[in-house]
Order: C-alpha cells, then sequence, then structure tokens
C-alpha cells in the first residue's frame, strides 16, 4: 500500500489537515468505509496476522468491499432499517 501516516505526538500537522481531521474522524470514517461491513463476514483482525491485516486493508480500502453505496447514508441509518 502507499499511504502515508502520520503519528499525532510525532508529526507537524498544518492547519488544514487538522480541520480535515476535525471534520472528519474515525466514526465519519467507518460510516463510509465500514456501512455495509458484517464482522461476522470477516471479522476485523487483531494484528497478529498480517496476510489477514493486509487481506481486510485491501478489500476495505481498494475494493470498497463494505463502502457507503447511497451518498448521506449512515451506519445507524443501515442498521435502524434492519429493524
Amino acid at each position: 500500500f502507499s499511504h502515508k501516516i502520520k503519528g499525532i505526538s510525532m508529526s507537524k500537522w498544518t492547519p488544514e489537515e487538522v480541520e480535515a481531521i476535525e471534520r472528519g474522524g474515525n466514526s465519519k470514517a467507518a460510516d463510509k468505509w465500514l456501512m455495509r461491513w458484517e464482522p461476522r463476514d470477516f471479522a476485523e483482525p487483531d494484528g497478529s496476522d498480517a496476510a489477514r491485516c493486509r487481506e481486510f486493508i485491501r478489500m476495505k480500502y481498494v475494493d470498497k468491499r463494505w463502502a457507503e453505496r447511497e451518498e448521506g447514508q449512515t451506519r445507524r441509518g443501515r442498521d435502524e432499517e434492519r429493524r
């Protein structure tokens, strides 16, 4: 993968990067990339198996296997629709 990672305490951040993080964050990223993900279909790896972690990352970000399909739909919205 060719993604860059920045550490919170060891990296220098531009004001634009800080604003982008504040607007986004993990929950919004999960809404986008894991909207249709069900742990029973492919459990999130714990980090002990590098090949499984790599496969999960590929399916999540490259294949977009569980990504949002309809604009504006959230995981919560999807979960509530099932009830």
